[in-house]
């Protein structure tokens, strides 16, 4: 297997020896920065395939980095931050990071999501196919209880078919993204908590599946913005809950 690339964007020396000591663990080959300008001259000469980034860096705000990250390169970014509040945004956007981890860095945690991310940039440039979705983990086949739901602001989510379509045309969501927006809505205007989701979407015990349901919502929103969508559907509940809304405020 050949060499993943990474550059490790972060201005704490002990959080970047840390990171760095763990991905080389992993088999990557690592580079480091201590700014976001340095960083962004490794990722133009070395082209990586993973980029981890401080969210609060001394020259420039972490979320620029990744958005001049994502406006030119493949890479996937993973943003690292020290905020409890709102971090499913910081995947929401469409500049946005890919994934986040919290700081202080666990060291099991950092593995997973880095893993995850690499198998995920495969399965990405393999194009949106069914069941491309092995890297995120494999979702539960939908239970026979589920049914096609329609929702204010023309929004239609069939989980039995792992369809979901805004104003008749289809979304483009990943077979894990239709799996959480199937879970939501059968229960729309209902809080569920991040494990509720994992419990409801992925079969068996899965480790990674907790946070992939923020990647999965940030991927949901981001589709429906792309697709037309002004409303927000999908709304956070004290940092660890979503719910998804039946009829969504306009102009969210």
């Amino acid at each position: 297997m050949s060499s993943t690339r990474v550059v490790v964007v972060e201005d704490e020396p002990d959080t970047q020896s840390l990171i760095a000591l763990v991905l080389e663990g992993q088999g990557h080959e690592v580079l480091v920065a201590d700014t976001g300008t340095e960083g962004l001259r490794l990722i133009e000469e070395h082209a990586p395939d993973l980029v981890t980034l401080d969210l609060n860096l001394p020259d420039m705000d972490g979320t620029e980095v990744c958005r001049q990250v994502r406006a030119g390169h493949r890479a996937m970014v993973l943003m690292i931050t020290a905020r409890q509040d709102d971090v499913a945004d910081l995947v929401d956007e469409d500049g946005g990071a890919h994934d986040y981890l919290s700081k202080p860095v666990q060291v099991k945690e950092l593995r997973a999501r880095a893993a995850a991310l690499v198998a995920r940039l495969t399965s990405d440039e393999a194009a949106d196919q069914p069941g491309d979705g092995a890297a995120d983990g494999t979702p539960a086949e939908p239970g026979t209880g589920s049914r096609v739901v329609e929702l204010g602001g023309d929004l239609v989510v069939d989980p039995v078919e792992g369809r979901a379509r805004l104003g008749g045309a289809s979304l483009p969501l990943t077979p894990v993204e239709v799996s959480v927006l199937g879970a939501l809505a059968q229960r729309p205007d209902e809080t569920w908590s991040r494990q509720e989701l994992a419990a409801a979407v992925w079969s068996g015990e899965f480790v990674e599946s907790d946070y992939l349901v923020d990647v999965a919502v940030g991927g949901i929103r981001t589709k429906l913005r792309r697709a037309g969508s002004r409303a927000r559907w999908i709304d956070a509940v004290d940092g660890s809950s979503y719910v998804l809304r039946r009829q969504p405020a306009a102009g969210a």
